[in-house]
């Protein structure tokens, strides 16, 4: 059994060794978590303001909530041992006549679930409902390659997208087949009026004409008329 000083001097082991991993912990992160982003700001718009405020970053992605901008963005440096400096730089910083706030974070990627990669990887996923739409780039790989389009019919399939789509230059896959992903699918997706769906495309470039040609037009209006509007936004 062991004696009351032996289990003091255990105690304050055990205290000093926290203390010490708490006082570590904040010097061991690398990413930085910017607060008071305007919700159309681009990940090129918070590298010019790191750019500006003297802070060289290894990458930037804003963060989504269901594939929708939540006006913040993430920062990784390439060495924890820049994150005070970083952090002080970035005190002042403005993003699109905005001031930011930045605070520091562990990395935002942690625990993203592994089975997202590939077009079976991200249809199951889909089904899964692993695919959320949430964290840095919505949980998305091909930064700016991605659409999310919504408005779309209900009942419309990811092949039938597919078709509507053939003008666009789409990410190749198994089988020579176009990646379309239909989201939120599930039991009241079955019943909703309109449907999301992601759109990886062969480019940065066709990303953007897709958005250009078909965000705030309607869904085949010679059939539909103007019952659904669509909505397409590039995915950063």
């Amino acid at each position: 059994m062991a004696t009351p000083g032996i289990t003091r001097v255990f105690q304050s082991t055990r205290e000093a060794a926290g203390r010490a991993s708490r006082e570590v912990a904040p010097d061991s992160r690398r990413f930085i978590v910017v607060h008071g982003l305007p919700r159309s700001a681009l990940p090129a718009d918070v590298r010019r303001a790191c750019l500006k405020a003297k802070v060289d970053v290894a990458s930037v992605s804003i963060d989504y909530f269901r594939l929708l901008p939540t006006q913040k963005a993430f920062i990784e440096l390439h060495s924890p041992l820049y994150l005070q400096s970083s952090l002080k730089n970035l005190k002042n910083a403005v993003v699109g006549g905005s001031q930011i706030y930045s605070y520091p974070s562990q990395d935002p990627t942690g625990g993203r679930p592994d089975r997202t990669r590939g077009i079976k990887g991200r249809a199951e996923a889909a089904e899964r409902g692993i695919i959320t739409g949430n964290g840095p780039a919505g949980g998305l790989t091909s930064q700016g390659k991605n659409v999310v389009m919504s408005g779309l019919p209900g009942r419309m399939t990811a092949e039938a997208l597919r078709e509507f789509l053939k003008g666009y230059k789409l990410a190749g896959s198994e089988g020579g087949k176009k990646e379309v992903v239909k989201m939120d699918v599930g039991v009241y997706q079955k019943l909703a009026f309109t449907s999301r769906h992601l759109v990886r495309t062969a480019s940065i470039s066709e990303a953007h004409r897709l958005v250009r040609t078909l965000h705030m037009t309607f869904f085949r209006p010679e059939v539909y008329h103007h019952l659904y509007p669509l909505r397409a936004r590039v995915v950063y």
